[in-house]
């Protein structure tokens, strides 16, 4: 493959190039209640990757409406989400993604399930480049060249080596509590024996410690399992861990051996595991050989904890004696186990080792992974625009935190309480889409919401429901003031700037009131009209303190015009609405929000004869 040729110094300053730098869009499913491992993996592309990348996670959405793949140069489908699920990624956003017309990459895990069917979404998804669990010489097996014509695939790994893990200080062999620790989980039996090993491993284990007076954790079951920082607290209070290979020695392509065992269970429900395989899985077993190496070994590994683990293969990572302690499955060797475990020397020496050849080797860390995934996204994939700012997204972003919010409040409350005013939880998502509407449709107001959700601390200081209410009136004012939206009354709104005192005013004014506006002669004025460039250039950068809306000669309140039927929106008791959320913003951004806010003055601005701003002017 081109991507494995060596590299010259040329060639290195010509990726790090900025022009060389793709727009990337992952989508995945980044909630917070999954394993490390996989958050770990999410983060590792937005650590290390040398191109512009992008999150979007749109689980539960059923359609991502201001999410424009149009933004990217790539779109990355992670496997944290299942691609035949409606309700991982929306037949809605599917359709987005066959029409996009860049590079396509798909990260899958659980090959072993559902392969014609995820084969016929990825032919339809249009996806090119595929990284699969699936040892290489089996790949031919599963992905071939019926099933996925014209795809590269590409053998990755469960899990890798995060950074932060390889430096964590983990205390000596001796001074740990407990003698040999482990979590596993059940799994289905249509996964064949390779899957069993998980239990087996555990309960075999157990059983077999009572009698060299070991003292283990030792636990199979869903509620038992740990997440998070006291996984690795729990992986460092062990002398030892235990584990197995991952993955399935049955791969059921049509969904008809899952089926079959269920059914069988049914009518069964004593059955156990070796019972199901005689009368159901044994045609089956070995059709597809996926035993990989599990994310938890590297953990164990970084963490300086020695292993004990099933004889096996475990994608070429590990050998027996060199960097674990190999366990017959039948524990035919348990006695040797156990005089390894109580030689604290041997365990030092096998657990550093392990580091040396594992860790610190660098082969298999997640930065390793990013450079082998920047060099093939290079290879395959190529700039389709110029796009810096990819607002849709970022809109995107913010509609699914109202979202998630509002849902939180529909549950808790059918009543919002906002600025003294109780309104349905319902409603005020509903104006949450439309706020978003408004901010996509109104190019100023995309850059300050960009400016908003890119800074973190804005967003602690600045209230998410806050910024919406906000957007709401700001986004009518200006449709208002471009003429792309009408009141009954009609109204118009003029935008006035203050350039010493720093305040942008927008005021509301009936027809007859603008005509009233217009002065009398135009000799009050030494230029009547300047140009708003004109005046910039010969002055220093404006700098926008305070925005405020002046609908006082209006009254104290509107009804939006498509929805007759909500409460009218408040400009304030006595008519005069402040900005507050968006003032902080062009403090915090002034040549920004310049840039953003200039086009609601028109194309020029009224001076007077001192040289500043007319009191009455309007553009």
């Amino acid at each position: 493959m081109k991507s494995d040729r060596l590299t010259s110094p040329q060639d290195v300053e010509e990726q790090d190039s900025p022009k060389s730098r793709l727009s990337v869009l992952m989508l995945c499913d980044d909630s917070s209640s999954h394993a490390n491992t996989l958050l770990e993996h999410i983060e590792a592309f937005g650590k290390f990757s040398r191109h512009r990348m992008s999150i979007f996670n749109p689980r539960g959405l059923d359609d991502c409406r201001f999410l424009d793949l149009n933004d990217f140069d790539v779109v990355v489908i992670h496997f944290s989400l299942c691609i035949i699920a409606d309700s991982y990624l929306s037949p809605a956003l599917r359709d987005k993604v066959s029409r996009f017309e860049g590079l396509k990459v798909l990260f899958i895990q659980d090959d072993y399930r559902w392969v014609n069917q995820i084969s016929k979404m990825v032919r339809y998804l249009g996806i090119k480049v595929l990284f699969t669990l699936v040892p290489e010489a089996e790949i031919p097996k599963i992905w071939d060249e019926t099933r996925l014509p014209q795809v590269v695939k590409l053998n990755t790994l469960a899990g890798y080596i995060p950074d932060g893990l390889a430096r964590v200080q983990a205390p000596p062999i001796e001074l740990r509590s407990i003698d040999v620790g482990y979590r596993g989980r059940e799994l289905p039996y249509w996964l064949g024996r390779l899957s069993q090993d998980k239990v087996t491993i555990a309960q075999g284990f157990l059983t077999r410690a009572e009698r060299y007076g070991l003292r283990c954790d030792i636990a199979w079951k869903e509620y038992e399992r740990i997440y998070g920082k006291k996984w690795n607290r729990f992986i460092m209070s062990c002398k030892a861990v235990l584990g197995t290979e991952s993955g399935s020695s049955i791969t059921d392509f049509d969904g008809s051996i899952e089926v079959e065992t269920r059914r069988y269970l049914a009518s069964h429900p004593a059955a156990d595991f070796q019972e199901v395989h005689r009368e159901i899985l044994q045609p089956y077993e070995g059709n597809v050989r996926m035993n990989v190496i599990s994310p938890r070994i590297f953990e164990a590994i970084a963490l300086h904890t020695p292993l004990i683990l099933f004889e096996g293969e475990y994608s070429g990572v590990v050998k027996p004696w060199t960097h674990y302690i190999p366990l017959a499955k039948d524990f035919s060797n348990m006695e040797q186990v156990v005089e390894k475990l109580s030689d604290t020397k041997f365990l030092r020496e096998l657990a550093c080792r392990s580091y040396d050849d594992i860790v610190s080797s660098g082969r298999f860390s997640l930065r390793t992974l990013i450079q082998q995934f920047d060099r093939i996204i290079s290879e395959y994939g190529s700039r389709r625009t110029t796009h810096q700012l990819a607002f849709g997204s970022h809109l995107a972003q913010l509609e699914k935190r109202c979202r998630n919010g509002l849902c939180q409040l529909e549950r808790r409350s059918r009543l919002v309480n906002i600025s003294g005013v109780y309104i349905p939880s319902i409603m005020l998502l509903a104006r949450a889409v439309l706020a978003t509407r408004l901010l996509l449709g109104v190019p100023a107001l995309r850059r300050l919401c960009y400016l908003y959700v890119r800074d973190r601390q804005l967003q602690k200081e600045i209230h998410p429901l806050s910024f919406l209410v906000e957007s709401i009136r700001l986004g009518l004012v200006f449709r208002v003031v471009s003429g792309t939206l009408c009141f009954n009354p009609p109204f118009h709104v003029s935008a006035v700037f203050e350039p010493v005192k720093g305040v942008l005013t927008f005021k509301s004014a009936s027809l007859a009131q603008e005509e009233s506006d217009i002065p009398s002669s135009a000799s009050e004025f030494i230029e009547p009209w300047t140009s708003v460039d004109s005046y910039c250039s010969q002055t220093q950068q404006p700098e926008i303190h305070s925005i405020v809306w002046n609908h006082s000669a209006i009254g104290s309140c509107i009804k939006f015009p498509a929805f007759p039927s909500w409460p009218d929106v408040s400009v304030g008791s006595s008519g005069i609405y402040q900005f507050e959320a968006f003032s902080k913003l062009a403090r915090k951004f002034p040549i920004e929000a310049w840039c953003a806010l200039k086009p609601a003055l028109g194309t020029s601005i009224k001076l007077s004869k001192d040289g500043k701003q007319s009191e009455g002017g309007h553009c």
